[in-house]
Parts: structure tokens; C-alpha cells; sequence
């Protein structure tokens, strides 16, 4: 049963049952129209003459008395059956009393579960909310790098493009999409080519320059390119040779239709190569993989900045503040 179920039975309960402490106290006031326990009041009588007490009236229910034919018994009489309707009275108000009281407490407790189940019916409200628009939100995403060899007049290859493809994979449109690419060539200070990269650390800071900018609008289920990336071939030959890393990364940043602004970014490198970069009739084999980090989306972007920072030398760090770094918010 929901907590709502409860809280309302609760509170019926107590309606009930300050209801009942009303009646219970009106019929309290009415002495004369009920009747309270008459066998126990016989029993105490003879139990009382049986040990030779005094009983001013020998039964409280009794109404013989109200037919005496003597004054003064009458009056006693009547005294008597005030006194003890007085008594029934106070008792029945008490008795009444803490039957209201009761029922104000249980209709209290129902009132504050009632208040509880519409705060858990508003938390889980929000929560399918956004559990919807989670569900139904943009996600913009890239994997991959698209190549072109660019031939000059005479025939020869002289440059590369690449190409950044951008796609939405959610449910509805990328508004206000604005995307960056980057290229970054580094040396290899590694004993094999494109190998394990020990000269760039965990925390090598990715400055997003914002060389290469585009925006556009990016419906469910599109792709748009951005770029290019303009390589020339003898960074090219570099990278071929073993002798230069090359890095590709960027990010995008969007609004949902649901007015949130997320982001995503990459960083890809270039490797599998093999053959010459500058043969314009047997473009060589390149392949793509993306790097151990700058890999991210959103708050995991976050989380990854503040690792980054964190675990940055120190000396690195202040360089990096001179040279206009901003650190992670």
C-alpha cells in the first residue's frame, strides 16, 4: 500500500474519531438516558453492608426512590441522583476528552503523511520528468575521422583534410550546436611507433584554441561533417615514420529542446598507417583510435577536468596559469 493510501486512512481514522469524542461527550451530558453498570453496582452494595458500612443509597441505578411518598427521602433522592448523574457526567466528558484528543492526534499524523506523500509524489513526478527528458534529449556524439588526400595542379599531394563527422543519436533536435576541432602533432619519445605514449601523461592539458569552428543545427538521426583539419604532408611523413604523434580533438557544445546545454568532446589519434601519405593513386591505410582520456560527455567532462588539474605538477600548473590556463570551475 502507498504511503498517500495511508496517510488518508489515517486521516479518516482521526475524523473518526474526533467525531466520536463529540458524541460521546454530548451523550455524556444527558445523564438521565442511559444506564452504567447496574450488576457492578448491586455487587458493591451488598459487599459494602456485608462488612456493616454505611451506604447512603443502597443501588445508583435504582429508581424506586422517585415514587417515595416521604419528603425528605424524595429530596435525598433527588440529590443523590444528581450527584451520581454529575459524576457519570465528568467521567464521560473525561473519557470523551481523551477520545478527541486521540482523534486529533491521528487526523495530525494523517494530515503530516497526507503532506509526506504528496512531497514523495512530487519528488517522483520530477524524477519520471527526467527520466523523460533524459530518454527524449539530444546526444551528440563523434568516433571516427573521415580523410581526404588533396592533390595540387601537377598531380601531387601536398596537403590532407580531415573531417570531424558530428551525429545525434537522441530522440529529438541539437539546438544552437556549436563544434571545434583541433590538431595537435607531438613528438615520440617511445622506442616503437604510435606506441604507448609515455611522453604524454594522464594529466597533459588538451587546450581546446577553437581553430576550426562551426555551428549548425543537428536534427535526430543526423550527421553533420566539421572541419576540415588541414595536415600537411610532411607532418604526415612524421607520423608515418614513427616519429610524431598525431592527435585530433575538440568538442561540442548543444542545447537540447528541453533548454539544457550539454557537451561532448573527443580526442582521436591517428594511427595503423601504413604506406606513403604522398602517393596521389595508392592512398595508404590509416586507421583511428581514440585517446585514454578527453573522451567525454557532460558531467564526466567535469569529473575529468578536476582529476586532470589535481594530479598536474605543480610547476606545470602555475606555467600553465601564466600562460592564460583557466582552471576547472
Amino acid at each position: 500500500m502507498s504511503r498517500s493510501n495511508w496517510g488518508t486512512i489515517a486521516a479518516v481514522i482521526g475524523c473518526l474519531a474526533f467525531g466520536y469524542g463529540v458524541l460521546a461527550g454530548t451523550w455524556a451530558s444527558q445523564p438521565g438516558q442511559h444506564r452504567d453498570y447496574p450488576i457492578t453496582s448491586q455487587e458493591r452494595y451488598k459487599a459494602e453492608t456485608a462488612l456493616g458500612n454505611y451506604v447512603a443509597h443502597p443501588i445508583e441505578e435504582a429508581t424506586d426512590c422517585y415514587q417515595a411518598s416521604d419528603h425528605d427521602k424524595a429530596g435525598l433522592c433527588v440529590q443523590w441522583r444528581a450527584t451520581i448523574a454529575t459524576e457519570k457526567a465528568a467521567n464521560a466528558a473525561i473519557f470523551a476528552n481523551y477520545v478527541s484528543a486521540s482523534g486529533a492526534a491521528l487526523s495530525f499524523i494523517g494530515i503530516v503523511l497526507v503532506l509526506v506523500a504528496l512531497g514523495q509524489t512530487r519528488k517522483g513526478n520530477r524524477i519520471a520528468e527526467q527520466g523523460l527528458k533524459d530518454v527524449q534529449r539530444a546526444f551528440v556524439s563523434t568516433d571516427t575521422v573521415e580523410h581526404y588526400a588533396m592533390k595540387a595542379q601537377d598531380g601531387s599531394v601536398n596537403v590532407w583534410q580531415f573531417y570531424i563527422p558530428w551525429k545525434n543519436t537522441g530522440q529529438s533536435p541539437a539546438t544552437s550546436c556549436v563544434v571545434t576541432t583541433n590538431t595537435l602533432l607531438l613528438q615520440n619519445v617511445s622506442d616503437e611507433p604510435a606506441g604507448p605514449h609515455q611522453n604524454i601523461p594522464d594529466w597533459f592539458p588538451f587546450e581546446d584554441k577553437e581553430i576550426i569552428r562551426g555551428e549548425f543545427y543537428l536534427g535526430p538521426g543526423s550527421t553533420r561533417r566539421a572541419g576540415p583539419a588541414i595536415v600537411p604532408i610532411d607532418h604526415l611523413e612524421q607520423v608515418f615514420s614513427g616519429r610524431s604523434l598525431l592527435f585530433f580533438f575538440g568538442r561540442a557544445r548543444y542545447k537540447d529542446v528541453f533548454g539544457r546545454s550539454h557537451e561532448t568532446r573527443f580526442c582521436i589519434e591517428l594511427t595503423n598507417f601504413s604506406g606513403d601519405p604522398a602517393d596521389p593513386v595508392g592512398p595508404p591505410s590509416v586507421n583511428y583510435r581514440h585517446w585514454k582520456s578527453y573522451n567525454c560527455a557532460d558531467e564526466d567532462c567535469r569529473r575529468e577536468d578536476l582529476a586532470r588539474w589535481a594530479a598536474m605538477p605543480e610547476d606545470i600548473k602555475q606555467a600553465g596559469l601564466a600562460a592564460g590556463l583557466q582552471p576547472p570551475a
